[in-house]
């Protein structure tokens, strides 16, 4: 008796099934119906479904957005091979019927949705789309506000996805904040401009130190083509033929920018300098290299090896020939910000300490 009951129910339990897959399938192509009933719905059906995918009652409305992109991910799990797990589940051509059934309905209904409404719905800004904008308008290419305004939703690994780029009350808000900072940055606070200054550095003015990481093959000061240190140095610390010799490049750990200048106020200040690509030979002396050598600036805060605040490239980048030339950038700097000197493509120390000495070459 009890069996009888348990295999009426099992039967009106398949049926419910079955007839909810019809409900559901109301616009599913017949071969896709057919092979979903048999390759499917063993594991993916009812209150059990596997992945908690119960494709028994999944919609098969395609021009709603959120069900097309679950379909989507249906066809790729089944073009990947990873559905159904066990190889032998569906044939090669049943497989390629049931992709094809899934591809041809989905280009459809995405062709559609895009015909009508666009590749993607109407979004707000992100925070840094925003902050560029401002820079723009205002003519503020300094502008930092970015920080001001709550970060944007991850979605799908990215923010700019519209569906994760909402507006409550509190963004509504910051937004109004940062756009009255900007303003009141690009208002003039007198009506003369800001005084103009001045700074020179030579001699041993032109690097912070004496020395820095990667000793002597690094950066030292030459006199004549040749390096200079201690009594030598300290004679010729003023002298406008003292060279800084500079063979690294601006990556941790470093530091490398005149010594005594930092900018008041912010803006674009421009900087005119010497300089001569060269080659080091035996002994520390310097002869004319035999091609260019980039460079570039660094705008940062005067500190250590571990800087402190953002460092961002600034004043382009320049080719220094081996020839002595003058040369001429616009950098733009922040107050209290410096400038390092950023040669491009050359060695740097490693980044460790061998017998507790200073780093060395790798």
């Amino acid at each position: 008796m009890s069996r009888t009951v348990f295999s009426l129910l099992q039967g009106a339990c398949l049926l419910l099934l079955l007839s909810a897959v019809e409900a559901a399938a109301a616009e599913i192509p017949e071969p896709l119906i057919k092979l979903i009933r048999q390759t499917c719905l063993e594991c993916h059906a009812g209150e059990t479904a596997e992945g908690e995918l119960d494709l028994a009652s999944l919609p098969f409305t395609l021009d709603d957005r959120d069900l097309r992109e679950r379909w989507i991910l249906i066809h790729d799990r089944i073009h990947a091979g990873e559905m159904p797990p066990d190889p032998t589940g569906i044939s090669a051509p049943n497989r390629q019927t049931l992709l094809s059934a899934l591809n041809d309905a989905i280009a459809r209904a995405d062709r559609t949705d895009v015909e009508a409404n666009g590749r993607g719905p109407l979004r707000r800004l992100t925070r840094e789309e925003y902050e560029h904008n401002l820079r723009d308008v205002l003519q503020l290419p300094l502008l930092d506000i970015r920080d001001m305004l709550p970060e944007d939703r991850v979605v799908r690994r990215f923010t700019k996805t519209a569906t994760g780029l909402d507006m409550s009350r509190v963004q509504l808000a910051a937004y109004l904040d940062a756009a009255e900072a900007a303003l009141l940055q690009a208002i003039a606070t007198s009506t003369e401009p800001p005084p103009s200054a001045k700074y020179r550095a030579s001699g041993t003015q032109l690097f912070s130190a004496t020395s820095t990481f990667g000793e002597r093959e690094a950066m030292f000061f030459a006199f004549d083509n040749k390096a200079v240190e201690g009594k030598a140095l300290e004679d010729l610390q003023n002298d406008p033929g003292l060279e800084l010799a500079l063979f690294r490049s601006a990556h941790w750990p470093y530091f490398g920018y005149p010594r005594g200048f930092v900018a008041k106020l912010p803006g674009e200040y421009r900087v005119r300098f010497s300089a001569r690509a060269v080659l080091q030979t035996e002994g520390y002396q310097l002869q004319a290299a035999t091609e260019p050598v980039p460079m570039t600036f660094r705008a940062r805060k005067p500190s250590g090896p571990d800087v402190s605040g953002d460092v961002r490239a600034t004043g382009g980048i320049m080719d220094i020939q081996p020839q002595p030339a003058v040369y001429e950038t616009t950098i733009r700097l922040l107050p209290t910000e410096t400038f390092e000197y950023s040669l491009l493509g050359l060695p740097v120390p490693l980044a460790r300490n061998v017998n507790g000495g200073p780093p060395t070459y790798r």
